[in-house]
């Protein structure tokens, strides 16, 4: 199982989580530390790469991410799936457990972004993620295995709409195709050490929910407009 932490962390920020992963769950955990604030996302998706081809022998690699390292996982697997060369997601891909993803871009980031000081302490990553998006979101894959989402919600940031764990609102952490979603009352820094965090992403790893299969909340793929499919 790989972890990515998210922009301006470290990978001690994911260590809890791991652990506890590794205890009840018996996976063996790599815990990835990448420069978020010092490169752009395609350094960071190179260095995912890297890192995935030396797991040899692996038959299923799962990924937890927070926040920013979700972008990096999906712009890793647009990576691996180039028609052109005729290359696709790897077969080791197993599932996906996002925390406080800006799957919809980050409207905080967008605002702050303003400052010349964002781009300062946020870097490339902060900035592409602030001024980009529009062109950063084209180059994203939505997992096509089965991924689940959990957003933190605590209302608390006046600058977004709807409910929010203070950074990333929950709207913003939705995607098409999710095989689960859940809301927990925490904030977007803290959201991987909440106990309850913890369970529910142990949870979807093993039988691909959060709470339970008939309580699963899935969001549903866009569907293609009448107009399109009439030739």
């Amino acid at each position: 199982m790989i972890l990515l932490h998210g922009l301006g962390r470290s990978r001690t920020s994911m260590a809890g989580i791991g652990k506890y992963l590794e205890k009840h769950g018996g996976y063996r955990i790599v815990n990835v530390g990448y420069a978020s604030t010092r490169k752009d996302l395609d350094a960071h998706a190179s260095a995912l790469a890297s890192v995935v081809s030396y797991l040899e022998g692996v038959e299923q690699i799962h990924f937890v991410a927070h926040s920013l390292g979700n972008i990096v996982i999906r712009r890793y697997l647009a990576g691996q799936a180039d028609d052109a060369v005729g290359s696709s997601p790897d077969s080791c891909l197993g599932r996906i457990v996002m925390l406080a993803p800006p799957n919809g871009g980050a409207k905080m980031a967008e605002v702050f972004g303003q400052n010349g000081l964002f781009e300062v302490i946020a870097g490339a990553s902060g900035k592409q993620l602030a001024s980009r998006w529009g062109e950063i979101e084209r180059t994203l894959a939505i997992p096509t295995g089965q991924f689940g989402i959990i957003a933190g919600s605590v209302k608390g940031n006046p600058v977004l709409d709807g409910e929010d764990d203070l950074i990333v609102s929950v709207e913003e952490t939705r995607l098409s195709g999710a095989r689960d979603f859940l809301t927990v009352p925490v904030t977007h820094s803290f959201i991987m050490d909440d106990v309850q965090v913890k369970a529910s992403t142990l949870r979807f790893l093993q039988h691909g929910f959060f709470v339970a299969e008939n309580r699963r909340q899935p969001i549903a793929p866009p569907q293609p407009s009448r107009a399109a499919t009439i030739r």
